[in-house]
């Protein structure tokens, strides 16, 4: 079967993405993904072909402006995106799925175009959530919110009503209400079922208890590939043996300066060694670095995160399920979209914590890092949680998803309630 693999061009939703594209090519499919000349790297690297769509010079660097906003600011700048991205989406995705013979489609939960191009076309499609599950219901606050999960009938009403301001926010920014326009938020009905299957790299135990989800939604485990920054130089000679704290802001907002200068100040006079990436290859940091600060542009995240004793990070949920994988408590300090749902989730569950980013001054972030590195409650549930998710393979559960919803294969003989979650 040809799949076509839509989604946002952002490191956090290409990385899982092409994950699973990888996964499906190991099993017989070809794969196929649609964007700008930006995706096409990641393509190369899981060894997947590429067809251009969107391929607009001021879309790409639109996303690049992402990376210098945050609050609402950001959101703000993210449904204009998503509208620009989906009415040239609807515009090109037919003459391309006919031109290259597509079968099926696996489309972003935050591509919705997508979808609505499937169904004119009446062609199966999955949606995957490669960033926080997105379903807006009172029992949760909305992910964009820095708000911890309370259960009380105030608690309700207050996640009804921010859930009402948000999705009409969004839908604003993004002109939702114009003709032929689409909501950015589509897919994030409950109340129907957008295709065949919907899949997200969340483990079931990382969630809100009890958050409502569609019928046809399914728990898996992260998307991610050892090897995925092998590329990536590094200088190893310099670690010196003290316990590691990986510190990085994303790839998205990674242009906030000041916070990465108040996370590099945060390390003087501490026993231990930061490594910190900037995410950007032309990112410098101007302010004066401790000795015990190695600030990078890019990191082989992967690797230093085996060596690390805890996390500073924005709260993607790639970085997240990452630290979890591997037992690491963290500091989250989200800046906008879903990281503020997905810091929660951490704070929830006991494996870290969370400090809003107006709060983020070296000393605080100083006293919340050593609060979770000297107290082993937020190492022992981080390690829990990491039990719970070993030995679960999130790739190749997705993938049997995939080809059970869209017709490819038979499923494998390991029941969906064994490890689906959903």
């Amino acid at each position: 079967m040809h799949y076509g693999l839509l989604t946002l061009e952002l490191h956090g939703h290409l990385n899982p993405m092409t994950t699973l594209g990888a996964e499906l090519v190991g099993r017989g499919h070809q794969v196929t993904l649609l964007g700008s000349s930006r995706a096409k790297p990641f393509a190369e690297r899981a060894e997947l072909n590429w067809e251009p769509l969107v391929d607009s010079a001021e879309i790409n660097a639109g996303w690049d402006k992402l990376g210098e906003l945050s609050g609402l600011a950001a959101l703000k700048h993210t449904g204009q995106m998503v509208k620009r991205n989906a009415t040239a989406t609807r515009d090109e995705l037919p003459a391309i799925i006919a031109a290259r013979q597509i079968d099926a489609l696996l489309i972003d939960q935050f591509a919705p175009a997508g979808a609505l191009v499937a169904e004119q076309q009446r062609l199966p499609y999955v949606v995957a959530c490669n960033a926080l599950a997105g379903h807006l219901h009172s029992s949760v606050p909305p992910a964009p919110m820095n708000w911890p999960c309370g259960r009380g009938p105030l608690s309700r009403l207050r996640n009804h009503l921010a859930n009402r301001i948000v999705g009409s926010l969004f839908d604003r920014f993004a002109g939702a209400g114009g003709p032929g326009a689409v909501s950015p938020l589509m897919l994030t009905d409950l109340d129907r079922q957008w295709g065949n299957a919907m899949i997200s790299q969340q483990p079931a135990c990382f969630d809100f208890p009890g958050h409502p989800r569609p019928i046809h939604f399914h728990y898996t485990a992260p998307w991610h590939a050892e090897g995925r920054d092998e590329q990536i130089a590094f200088p190893w000679e310099r670690l010196d043996g003290r316990p590691l704290v990986f510190a990085s802001m994303g790839t998205l907002q990674n242009k906030l300066r000041h916070v990465y200068a108040a996370i590099a100040e945060s390390a003087r006079g501490l026993d231990v060694q930061f490594v910190l990436a900037l995410g950007s290859p032309d990112a410098v940091l101007d302010a004066p670095v401790p000795e015990n600060v190695i600030v990078v542009p890019y990191a082989p995240q992967l690797k230093l995160l085996d060596r690390a004793s805890a996390v500073i990070t924005h709260a993607g949920l790639n970085t997240t399920l990452e630290a979890l994988a591997r037992g690491l408590p963290m500091l989250c300090l989200p800046v906008t979209n879903d990281q503020p749902g997905i810091a929660r989730r951490v704070e929830h569950l006991g494996a870290g914590l969370v400090l809003s980013l107006g709060r983020a001054s070296a000393g605080r972030i100083r006293q919340a890092l050593q609060t979770i590195m000297d107290n082993p409650r937020f190492r022992n549930r981080a390690t829990s949680l990491r039990d719970e998710m070993s030995g679960l393979d999130g790739p190749r559960m997705a993938a049997e998803i995939i080809e059970q919803a869209t017709g490819a294969c038979a499923m494998s003989s390991v029941p969906m309630t064994e490890w689906d979650g959903g």
